[in-house]
């Protein structure tokens, strides 16, 4: 891994009408899961969960299987990364949190699936920040000078968009690259 603790591997968004199962595989990252549409299940490490429309949380490395059902439509979007230490014990953890902090995450991990990136893991440290706030109490961890004052101006609403993922396709737009383009400046 590089210097950071968050290294990005893959994103996607998933879209199909059909069952799926994809067999038993082992897994050494963790998986972002945003559930949109549709119902499913997975198996990690023998033990198994249900998905269904509207789970977000995050699903720990390991033997993973997942199966989807064929009685509506499913969709979901991930992002998987690497981190240099271990984030929990548990196998699947349900964000455990409410609005705005839910609406952010799932801003972040839109905004990391559309830019196909996150350079220096900025965008995962926020999201596993929201994920797991408690970390952050007990350990006060020093945070780049840049997120925070991102932090603070999304939890402020000063920016006048919805979502981190709105600010993105908005400086897009006008700019015509992603901001991560301009990190570094």
């Amino acid at each position: 891994m590089t210097g950071s603790p968050f290294q990005y591997i893959a994103s996607s968004r998933v879209r199909f009408h059909q069952e799926l199962h994809l067999r038993p595989r082992r897994i050494s990252h963790y998986r972002f899961l945003y559930v949109e549409s549709g119902s499913g299940e997975y198996r990690i490490a023998e033990e198994t969960f249900q998905v269904t429309s509207g789970w977000l949380g995050l699903l720990a490395p390991g033997v993973r299987e997942n199966r989807y059902f064929g009685r509506e439509p499913v969709s979901y979007l991930f992002v998987e990364f690497q981190a240099a230490a271990r984030l929990t014990k548990e196998r699947a953890v349900p964000f455990p949190g409410q609005e705005p902090q839910r609406s952010a995450l799932i801003g972040l991990l839109k905004t990391i699936q559309a830019e196909q990136a996150d350079a220096g893991g900025c965008l995962l440290a926020a999201a596993v920040r929201l994920m797991f706030p408690e970390a952050d109490r007990g350990e006060q961890r020093r945070l780049d000078d840049r997120l925070r004052k991102v932090v603070r101006l999304i939890e402020a609403h000063l920016l006048g968009f919805a979502s981190v993922f709105q600010f993105s396709a908005q400086y897009r737009q006008v700019l015509g690259h992603p901001p991560s383009v301009d990190r570094g400046m």
